[in-house]
């Protein structure tokens, strides 16, 4: 447990980040599942190094997501809040950029809404840094705390930590984007948690416009293409062999449909061949990584009904196809 001025961070599992990414490593890279290329979950991309880089992405004018999410907020928060009890704790799943939580958390305040925010982040310094942000604003009825680890042990601290009204937030698609039997895995054990008056926000973008998503990923200055290689050469250090360099790759993208999904490749320029770390790839042979589900409304509705959810009410921002939907269980 580290304390800073106005919040305090607890270690829920943070300090095993390397362990768990080698686990995830070499469980969908070094032995990927039957019928599936070798994949870089994005955790591993998120080490402090890499989400050290992602501000420099959510400011670029082709990346919509972050700010459009935020004019949401900005548009409803007043709104989504009313829906928030007095007493109730707030945990934002992978909270990365606080600007986005921000504008609710005011609608609170200027409520008088005594509220627990909870930030859960996989990154330590990210983590600071965020609530180090919100710290600024010198909220008086709402409490910062950080939670240092992955969504997993996160679930495993609410369920055992949390008592009283909860609601879960989960904002930048990070719920709900990911292949269908997945996502629906992982809402459901969410809804495990849940009692019946507890709430879930969740943003998820669903815009369709293929050349609008594909400009937010391809930027003209190489930005993504950094992050996304800053996480491939981190997964030296995870497996202690240097098997990835720049010049043996280049990066693609591509787009699958029904639903409508945007996925990076790196592609081998050369062979690439560890024996001993069992890592084979010939020339062509693929690596895929941060895929971007865009689920519609009706896609995500079905999603939580997979899972015995249903949405109370949702939100659309003004500025493009982001949603944010508060999801109950069904009674």
């Amino acid at each position: 447990m580290s304390n800073n001025e106005g919040f305090v961070v607890s270690d829920i599992g943070g300090s095993n980040f390397i362990k768990s990414c080698s686990s995830l490593l070499h469980d969908f890279f070094l032995n990927p599942p039957v019928g599936r290329k070798p994949f870089i979950d994005d955790i591993v991309l998120s080490s402090d190094e890499g989400l050290a880089q992602w501000p420099n992405i959510t400011c670029l004018p082709s990346y919509y997501q972050t700010r459009d999410e935020i004019t949401l907020l900005k548009t409803y928060g007043a709104e989504i809040a009313e829906n928030i009890l007095t007493g109730c704790s707030i945990i934002d799943l992978g909270s990365g950029d606080t600007r986005k939580i921000q504008p609710l958390l005011s609608h609170l305040e200027s409520r008088a809404c005594s509220v627990s925010y909870f930030s859960v982040d996989l990154s330590k310094k990210s983590l600071e840094r965020g609530l180090a942000h919100l710290a600024s604003c010198q909220y008086r009825h709402v409490k910062l705390h950080g939670l240092w680890g992955p969504l997993d042990d996160a679930l495993l601290w609410c369920r055992d930590q949390v008592s009283g009204p909860l609601l879960l937030v989960s904002l930048g698609s990070m719920t709900g984007n990911d292949r269908w039997d997945i996502s629906v895995e992982d809402l459901a054990q969410w809804a495990a948690i849940m009692a019946p008056n507890d709430r879930f926000l969740i943003g998820i973008d669903s815009n369709q416009d293929h050349d609008k998503i594909w400009a937010s990923y391809h930027d003209d200055d190489g930005v993504f293409e950094t992050f996304l290689r800053t996480g491939l050469a981190f997964t030296n250090k995870v497996l202690g062999q240097d098997w990835y360099r720049d010049d043996d790759w280049v990066l693609e993208g591509e787009f699958g449909e029904a639903p409508l999904v945007h996925r990076f490749v790196f592609r081998a320029v050369r062979d690439v061949r560890f024996p001993d770390s069992n890592i084979d790839f010939s020339t062509g042979d693929r690596i895929e990584c941060y895929e971007g589900h865009k689920y519609t409304p009706e896609e995500m509705r079905l999603q939580f009904r997979a899972c015995g959810m249903k949405d109370l009410a949702s939100w659309k921002s003004p500025d493009s196809d982001i949603y944010e939907y508060l999801i109950v269980k069904e009674q």
